[in-house]
């Protein structure tokens, strides 16, 4: 089983946590609690890094995150069609760039 290093964004998490999960649907269901989609990011935000978070937070009324986002989300590397490691670069950068938006 493949497994991929992502960074996970919890509401009231003090930092970002950097986790190692199988790269499977099922794994990635269970970190943003329930279905998955692909969050639209910002221009400006790299174009192979996604944020994944629940497909249903905000009918869920799940507690409010980072960039309008409810509940629970993490990123991860694109590649290709697939989900992939964030490089140790990508995770330098998305700590930085969540600490300066006010995490």
């Amino acid at each position: 089983m493949k497994h991929m290093v992502i960074l996970v964004c919890s509401p009231g998490a003090e930092d970002p946590e950097v986790r190692m999960i199988e790269n499977t649907l099922e794994e990635c269901q269970k970190v943003v609690g329930g279905r998955i989609e692909i969050a639209l990011t910002s221009q400006s935000f790299p174009k192979d890094i996604l944020v994944i978070c629940n497909e249903e937070g905000l009918l869920e009324d799940l507690p409010p995150n980072r960039f309008g986002i409810r509940g629970t989300f993490f990123c991860c590397r694109r590649n290709g069609e697939e989900f992939d490691s964030l490089t140790p670069r990508q995770i330098v950068f998305l700590k930085k760039y969540l600490e300066s938006t006010g995490w």
